[in-house]
């Protein structure tokens, strides 16, 4: 089976993200997806995907993106430091509640 590869670079000046799609075969070597070409669908016709990756190749793909600089616009992708810091705000009340000179 072909190693699937999608790098991505991001392109500051022109404020884009490019994506390369890469193909490895054992006998046939490197090829590169080219430009989609849209073709007109008819409604309630089956599709075929565009692409599809495996659950690594996705994974991969998160990771990259990531990497690029791309977090979710809820804000979920910043749960471990939101964690991080309702932990720390729990220790600071228990050492300034907890402490409270008895009068």
């Amino acid at each position: 089976m072909p190693k699937t590869e999608l790098k991505i670079q991001q392109d500051h000046w022109n404020d884009i993200i490019n994506f390369a799609l890469f193909f490895k075969g054992e006998k046939t070597g490197y090829s590169i997806a080219t430009p989609v070409t849209l073709e007109k669908h008819e409604p309630c016709t089956p599709i075929t995907p565009t692409f599809s990756l495996t659950q690594e190749e996705t994974q991969a793909l998160f990771n990259r993106l990531w990497e690029v600089g791309f977090r979710p616009k809820d804000g979920t992708g910043n749960s471990g430091h939101v964690a991080a810091i309702q932990y720390h705000l729990e220790d600071m009340r228990k050492l300034v509640f907890n402490n409270k000179p008895t009068m």
